[in-house]
């Protein structure tokens, strides 16, 4: 009998994601697909498989499906970590690292896999996001509503849309244009 082969392997899962991207916490679940079952054993090592985020290499380290014949390895997102095309993963980067991978009839498995490209559905981002402002029009009442856009109406209204959550708002209301 051979020993197992890699059929498939790809990201199956983003934890935290939000509109396909990353941020520092998250994680990416790989799962790699052998031609049969494998046993896996960590007690000399853990088994990995790199990942490119962005310029950096990166290490998925397995996480579980022993006599199974899909194999999960996990990455949490660092501080720092930028991709904006999506995580690929890196040709012929599996690797045992002391770990044992053997199917039924004792075979180690094969570690040989092609490269998966960029994927979009996974981009990372960490940089903290730039506050933005918005300045509202400072209008003066002259008494004539047609022209000046404003009424004679003491009244106050602000309505916020499209906001973040835990977002921090300032607005500062003068009814002395601002003079005290």
């Amino acid at each position: 009998r051979d020993a197992a082969q890699v059929t498939s392997l790809g990201i199956t899962s983003a934890t935290g994601a939000v509109n396909g991207t990353l941020n520092v916490g998250d994680g990416l679940i790989v799962t790699v697909n052998f031609s049969e079952a494998l046993t896996v054993n960590t007690s000399g090592g853990t088994p990995a498989l790199m990942l490119q985020v962005g310029n950096r290499t990166v290490t998925a380290a397995y996480t579980g499906g022993s006599g199974t014949a899909a194999l999960q390895f996990g990455y949490t997102v660092l501080p720092g970590d930028s991709d904006v095309d999506g995580v690929a993963i890196i040709g012929g980067s599996l690797q045992a690292l002391g770990g044992i991978l053997r199917d039924a009839a004792c075979n180690a498995a094969s570690m040989g896999h092609a490269a998966v490209g960029d994927n979009a559905s996974n981009r990372v981002d960490t940089s903290a996001p730039t506050p933005g402002s918005r300045g509202l029009l400072r209008y003066v009442d002259d008494g004539v509503s047609s022209t000046d856009h404003v009424s004679n109406d003491d009244s106050f209204s602000l309505a916020l849309g499209g906001i973040q959550s835990s977002s921090d708002f300032l607005y500062q209301v003068s009814t002395d244009a601002g003079l005290q």
